[in-house]
């Protein structure tokens, strides 16, 4: 029997891994593989050098040959890297024989075909997903440096217009 891990990874307080492990835990009972494993790693960054212990577990795992398959919940909680590095990801994958399964982008299995080519076909679209969540998180990188130089420039702005009117009212 193949052996399966799941990978679950929640950034934010308000995200519960459970809400991701039943879709992964049926796709492997459907695919007839052994869960040896669940992991997941709470609010840690895909994107920024940050280490995320049970994300390193997995790879401990893959390298040792002990699995055949990674189940996650959508491609961006395994990786959000630049899809260079996402390429070198999965060939690294690849090599030990392991192959990686996002849920919310279960299309692409779907669409499989045996062979060369249909390696070549997943990697093409599994690279497209990576270059999206690799935007997806830079844009929202931007957006929130904006809004905090926003909301410090509001603050300054205020501090500034009480100390107007502080000299207004000593004034008067």
């Amino acid at each position: 029997m193949e052996k399966a891990v799941i990978y679950l990874r929640v950034s934010t307080e308000k995200q519960t891994e459970q809400s991701q492990l039943s879709a992964c835990k049926k796709l492997c009972e459907e695919r007839g593989w052994e869960i040896v494993g669940t992991y997941a790693d709470h609010g840690k960054s895909a994107y920024h050098n940050v280490t995320r212990p049970q994300y390193e577990e997995i790879w401990m795992l893959i390298r040792k040959k002990q699995i055949q398959h990674v189940v996650v919940w959508a491609m961006d909680r395994w990786c959000r890297k630049h899809p260079k590095v996402y390429e070198d990801i999965t060939k690294e994958m690849e090599h030990y024989g392991v192959q990686l399964h996002p849920i919310q982008e279960g299309w692409i299995e779907e669409i499989n075909a045996p062979g060369y080519m249909g390696r070549l076909f997943r990697q093409f679209f599994y690279n497209m997903m990576a270059h999206f969540a690799h935007e997806e998180s830079r844009l929202k990188s931007e957006r929130v440096k904006t809004s905090e130089k926003f909301q410090e420039a509001l603050k300054k702005e205020q501090w500034e217009d009480q100390v107007s009117l502080k000299k207004l009212r000593i004034e008067l």
